[in-house]
């Protein structure tokens, strides 16, 4: 039979667009009904059931209009599509199949109704068994969205598509062009190639397809071409044993003792559950204890005074052809030249200040005149209702908490509660050592009246070492005061007994 392929074909002519899909009409239809109803149904996950039910009267009345019958069942939680004797185009029900697919996977009603039209097509790309691991899943899925949806909005952009990433599927609605672009760079997403790459290239290629010089020409010369990187998969042991310095020796060797084995050695194999709940738990005890002391110590360390520079053991001199030994004593002025004040830092004591409460100061004598011509130096009337009780509150040793301050009324907003001068002021330095400034604390309470003396030795502590008992009682019951342009301590006794209601249960 003669080949017909190369005949003149009068009716192909240049003018005609052999892609352009003309709409069906019911004039096309010369058949007549169908002989037979067809029908799909897909089942929906329970949270869409809400918005289906709101959505359906819409979804309803744009499938009637090309004669296809749908039915919402919220028991068995499904929706089905059927023809009907008003369907005149044979695709029309593999549309509603794909319209109800696309609302079981979340789609928008509005957005999904676009795949009734001729030129919209949909894809379901399923992503889930493309990654066998669950956290790697997550974050290649997390990469096809990117930062805010930024990479997801330059592909629908690109592609002209509309994509939705959704559980274990991505869906996308659009050209048949677009949706072969989406699957494959969805595809390379989740086989670790990062979708910037895809993009770059899809600019590329939107920017050439504009110059018609170049729209019929291999465009591989103007794409990028990333190389692989691809790190070396030989597993390197974590411990690296050198086997050369080991003597060989035929005999295997010993077996591990099993984790039976051990207790039957030390014999817990054969005590009762209590004995082995008790055991484990003291076990657990000493290692707590063990670690509190740890950290005690690290506590303790910040208070131990630095090896001074350029110090020289003491010697011992015979005198007379006795056998005595005398040691030469230097003595200390009670203050010392602080380097960064540039003058002495002197204890100052008043016993009778305050009635009789007293009050002691470690700072430098400039500002100790400040201190000594204000009006509670000079004239004590100025401390009238100062250093009273208020009957406002009572002290109560507190389970776990040590001695606390409790109302004894109900307060109201601007109700006094303490109103107490300081019993001890010292000058926040940071020139001498711990046991030097240990010293001149010591000495500034030692001088208080009894009575103060005792409230301020009864404060709680943070470290309990007895060596810095004083400046560990500063250190966990100190307000800071700023005196003379300089930072100063303060220990109130009584308001200090407001620390151990910070946290009250």
């Amino acid at each position: 039979m003669p080949s017909t392929h190369k005949k003149e074909k009068p009716w192909d002519t240049e003018d005609i667009d052999k892609w352009k899909i003309d709409k069906f009409t019911p004039e096309d239809n010369v058949g007549g009904t169908f002989l037979e109803e067809s029908s799909f149904a897909t089942l929906f996950p329970k949270y869409r059931e809400q918005y289906l039910r709101g959505a359906w009267p819409f979804i309803t009345k744009s499938l009637e209009k090309i004669g296809i019958a749908c039915t919402l069942d919220l028991v068995e939680g499904s929706m089905t599509v059927k023809t009907t004797r008003k369907t005149y185009d044979p695709a029309a029900i593999l549309n509603a199949r794909d319209l109800i697919k696309l609302l079981a996977r979340s789609v928008p009603a509005p957005q999904a109704v676009r795949i009734l039209e001729d030129d919209v097509a949909c894809d379901v790309i399923k992503i889930r068994n493309l990654v066998r691991n669950k956290e790697r899943f997550v974050k290649r899925r997390q990469r096809i969205l990117g930062p805010n949806g930024s990479t997801l909005k330059a592909l629908e952009l690109l592609t002209e598509c509309y994509i939705l990433v959704q559980g274990n599927t991505v869906a996308a609605m659009g050209s048949y062009k677009g949706l072969k672009t989406v699957r494959r760079v969805v595809e390379d997403t989740m086989a670790n190639i990062h979708p910037i790459y895809a993009i770059k290239e899809l600019m590329i290629k939107k920017e050439l397809a504009k110059d018609p010089e170049l729209v019929n020409e291999n465009w591989d010369r103007f794409l990028p071409h990333f190389k692989k990187r691809s790190l070396s998969k030989r597993r390197v042991p974590y411990k690296v044993t050198d086997k050369t310095k080991k003597v060989y020796t035929p005999f295997p060797p010993p077996q591990e003792k099993s984790k039976v084995d051990l207790q039957i050695e030390s014999g817990e194999y054969f005590l009762g559950k209590q004995a082995r709940e008790r055991k484990t738990r003291e076990g657990r005890e000493a290692k707590m204890k063990a670690k509190q002391e740890e950290r005690r110590k690290d506590r303790i360390k910040e208070f131990v005074p630095p090896a001074e520079d350029g110090a020289k053991p003491k010697k011992r001199k015979r005198e007379g052809g006795e056998g005595k030994e005398k040691k030469k004593k230097k003595k200390r002025e009670h203050g010392e030249i602080n380097n960064s004040l540039e003058s002495k830092l002197c204890v100052y004591t008043n016993a009778s200040f305050g009635d009789g409460r007293g009050i002691s100061i470690f700072t430098t004598p400039k500002i100790a005149e400040e201190f000594a011509a204000l009006p509670p130096f000079q004239d004590p009337a100025s401390m009238q209702d100062v250093n009273t009780n208020s009957g406002a509150w009572y002290t109560q040793e507190l389970p776990g908490k040590g001695i606390g301050m409790l109302a004894k009324k109900q307060l109201k907003f601007r109700d006094r509660v303490t109103t107490y001068t300081p019993a001890l002021l010292a000058h926040h330095e940071q020139e001498l050592s711990t046991l030097e400034r240990e010293k001149y604390f010591r000495i500034a309470v030692s001088q208080l009246p009894d009575a103060t003396r005792d409230n301020c030795l009864q404060l709680a502590t943070i470290y309990g070492d007895p060596r810095i008992r004083i400046q560990d009682i500063v250190k966990a019951n100190t307000f800071q005061l700023h005196i003379g342009g300089q930072n100063h301590l303060a220990v109130f006794p009584e308001t200090s007994r407001l620390n151990h209601a910070c946290a009250p249960k």
